[in-house]
């Protein structure tokens, strides 16, 4: 080997030590249209996915991103279609097992660590044991009974209203991102929200919030759904819309843009959350 071979071999070298592999895992994204994109999942933030097309960051609002696909290119099974239920997520394990919960944050490099809210409480996974997690229903999926899921064309399927619950209201939790509410509004709409109760924010008993944010004043740090505004209090969405403040006025809001209303709680890491909001929502006109 030539000096000039040797030298030019020592340089690439170093430039490959230098770049570090990047973060996340390849995953496949099913929208809410149907759309399917192929990349690397690298981040969960306050209101969007974070991935990787060709080199270039692409960021999807959670609200858009039906399917987190890990193993099949979004060819989903008609039969696990079958056990989605309104309002709550469904996790599908690489040996089959499944379970109900809602994503609330993803860490780490590859595998990347995926932190779930459940009935049992918090839970983490690799991306390496989860095969799908399904988080709302989108255009031309399987029907329950048919094959696996291509691009076929059907109606849209409208999104489940939550499951009623017990007090009235429905449940806003401490420990998830948002709250998917199957309320359709349209842009410039007046919707008012009427919110109760209260949350702890930390480990720390006596760092707790209500509807209009943290007790002690404190404000959410950037990867909150809004950073800088008051931590704990009530935000919400609407379609790809950026999030808003709702807090516990109660005076009618006018809806940024026309999709389903999501309700949150502003916090950058709610998964040692605990408590919930109650809040009923009323279309003024």
């Amino acid at each position: 080997m030539s000096r000039r071979s040797v030298v030019l071999f020592l340089v690439a070298a170093m430039l490959a030590a230098a770049v570090p592999s990047a973060a996340g895992v390849r995953a496949t994204l099913i929208l809410t249209s149907g759309e399917r994109v192929r990349g690397v999942l690298v981040d969960m933030g306050g209101a969007d996915f974070t991935m990787l097309e060709g080199g270039n960051q692409v960021r999807f609002a959670i609200g858009e991103v039906a399917v987190i696909d890990f193993v099949s290119g979004g060819q989903v099974p008609a039969d696990e279609v079958a056990r989605m239920e309104g309002g709550r997520s469904l996790v599908v394990q690489r040996g089959g097992d499944f379970f109900y919960g809602r994503l609330v944050d993803i860490g780490g490099d590859n595998p990347i660590v995926l932190r779930f809210s459940s009935s049992d409480g918090p839970m983490e996974l690799s991306s390496s044991d989860v095969a799908r997690i399904y988080l709302r229903r989108w255009e031309g999926m399987p029907r329950p009974g048919g094959g696996g899921g291509g691009n076929r064309p059907s109606q849209p399927q409208p999104q489940p209203p939550p499951r009623p619950e017990p007090g009235g209201g429905i449940s806003v939790p401490a420990t998830v991102v948002w709250v998917d509410t199957g309320i359709q509004v349209r842009a410039g709409q007046l919707v008012a929200f009427n919110a109760r109760g209260e949350i702890v924010l930390s480990g720390d008993d006596s760092d707790t919030a209500g509807p209009g944010g943290a007790h002690n004043g404190r404000v959410a740090g950037g990867r909150a759904q809004m950073p800088g505004v008051a931590a704990g209090a009530l935000v919400g969405k609407t379609g790809v819309s950026a999030p808003f403040g709702i807090g516990n006025q109660t005076q009618g809001l006018s809806m940024p843009s026309t999709g389903v209303l999501f309700l949150g709680i502003n916090d950058d890491a709610p998964g040692d959350n605990r408590g919930e909001y109650r809040v009923t929502v009323t279309i003024i006109r």
